[in-house]
């Protein structure tokens, strides 16, 4: 749908854009069972639950002029967790 509404309105200035947060420390989040949140962040590469501020930052950047060229666009703020490397990586990446 961004893609669409990105080609459509354009040509009037209006950019389009995707935020998709993974698992990010909200007061709900926060407030699972230790157990719970430690499960999750395994199943995450970079091994560890958002920060409410990365994905700030992210929609920040969107916001601003150096992203002034980008519309259209799909941003995951997820750690890693939509490469589907979980299987293959036991939850987490490997070290670079």
């Amino acid at each position: 749908m961004a893609r669409t509404l990105a080609g459509e309105w354009a040509a009037r200035g209006v950019h389009c854009n995707v935020v998709m947060p993974g698992m990010v420390a909200t007061p709900k989040v926060k407030g699972l069972p230790d157990a719970i949140r430690e499960s999750l962040a395994r199943t995450i590469p970079l091994g560890r639950i958002g920060e409410t501020d990365e994905l700030a930052g992210t929609v920040t950047f969107l916001l601003s002029p150096a992203a002034a060229y980008i519309t259209g666009a799909a941003i995951r703020v997820d750690g890693g967790f939509g490469l589907g490397t979980t299987g293959l990586m036991g939850g987490r990446s490997s070290p670079g």
